[in-house]
């Protein structure tokens, strides 16, 4: 690689912020806020929000994750995760958006599932009696070929969607943070 390609590389990188976690998954920083509250009470504060149907899929999972947040995404969803970093008196939340692995897992294995029973399908409408030449030859290189472009297609589309509901989300909780 280039240098000149290597440094817009590297640039266009920290300008989305994206990376792969050591997981394999999409992750993206969004967003950080700084109050003047503690972990409790944040988690108090969204809890009775949520309940109240302010906040879609509020959860408290335990750990160094204090609370996520659905973001929804087409055709992939993720959830906003927000880690907490100060003490009783304030501090940080700093947010992390990831896309939830089920779908895109299910997505991958129906694309690869239905390739070749097409191939028996497809054969069924065209017989072979009729002199035509196999119709796997034809049949693969038009639907294996562009799973890539589709799968590539799907991600951009999921990311670009969650990012726009998690800013949405992290708006909320901001506003919910910011009540008295």
């Amino acid at each position: 690689m280039s240098t000149r390609r290597a440094a817009r590389w590297t640039a266009n990188r920290a300008r989305t912020d994206h990376a792969l976690g050591a997981s394999g998954r999409y992750s993206a920083r969004v967003d950080e806020i700084a109050t003047s509250l503690g972990s409790e009470a944040i988690v108090e504060r969204l809890t009775t929000a949520s309940r109240r149907g302010r906040l879609a899929g509020f959860e408290r999972p335990g750990g160094e994750v204090l609370f996520v947040v659905d973001a929804f995404g087409s055709p992939f969803d993720g959830v906003v995760e927000a880690r907490w970093q100060g003490d009783a008196s304030g501090g940080r939340l700093r947010f992390a958006l990831r896309m939830k692995r089920r779908l895109p897992v299910i997505f991958a294995v129906v694309l690869a599932a239905t390739v070749w029973p097409g191939v028996y399908f497809t054969d069924q409408l065209i017989p072979g009696e009729w002199g035509w030449i196999p119709t796997w030859w034809w049949y693969l290189p038009l639907t294996v070929v562009p799973i890539p472009w589709v799968w590539r297609g799907a991600m951009r589309k999921s990311r670009a969607t969650m990012e726009a509901s998690a800013k949405e989300a992290i708006a909320k909780v901001r506003a919910e943070l910011e009540r008295p």
